[in-house]
């Protein structure tokens, strides 16, 4: 029967249009390779015909695997993080993996906000952008339980997951190329004042001051 509360075709009513039983549904969804051809064409139509769109909570629990894995990034306008977002994708869907994208806006309360909404579809992992947090967002992440590992940043603790490169020495080797070129009055702009900023600005002085 179609759900009640949300008005969404079951996993049922599949069933009944392709004559056969709710678990060869499930499994030629989830497992296609265990059943025929003929039998899967057949669900597949079905599908096609009912618009059904299978309910990825309800087979996270089952499965305890949601196949999903949670993305937030500072902006979406910024290029640097656009390509980020498709080098994320290109490596997660080799393995049927999709990502929930986030947009925290440079800010811990909307990082907070968007974790709070994410986690309710049981992700299988989280990808934040940085190392600093606020104490509500680790607390949140510690007890979530799930695997996070850091972008754009590189941890100092041997136990914390990141991929990236250390902004102070980025913002140290840009000024010192400059200053072996001979220049003296060499200016420091950036965008936003988000701690990978304020570390390339560190490593900026660093360089002058040498």
């Amino acid at each position: 029967l179609r759900s009640r509360s949300s008005g969404r075709v079951t996993l049922s009513e599949v069933a009944a249009r392709a004559g056969v039983g709710t678990m060869t549904v499930s499994r030629a969804i989830n497992q296609p390779e265990l059943v025929s051809a003929a039998l899967r064409a057949r669900i597949e139509e079905a599908v096609e015909e009912l618009g059904y769109v299978p309910n990825r909570a309800a087979r996270a629990l089952a499965s305890a695997q949601s196949k999903v894995i949670v993305v937030l990034v500072p902006s979406l306008s910024n290029a640097v993080f656009t390509e980020v977002l498709a080098g994320i994708q290109d490596a997660l869907e080799k393995d049927g993996y999709q990502i929930l994208i986030g947009n925290t806006r440079y800010s811990d309360a909307e990082e907070e906000k968007l974790l709070n909404i994410y986690l309710q579809s049981n992700p299988d992992g989280v990808l934040l952008s940085g190392l600093t947090h606020s104490k509500q967002v680790t607390k949140i992440l510690t007890s979530s339980k799930l695997p996070v590992v850091s972008m754009m940043d590189l941890a100092s603790s041997p136990d914390a997951l990141s991929v990236g490169f250390s902004q102070i020495e980025a913002g140290y080797t840009m000024t010192r190329y400059l200053v072996d070129k001979g220049y003296k009055r060499i200016g420091f702009m950036g965008a936003q004042r988000d701690e990978r900023t304020l570390k390339r600005a560190e490593g900026y002085r660093r360089a002058l001051q040498e």
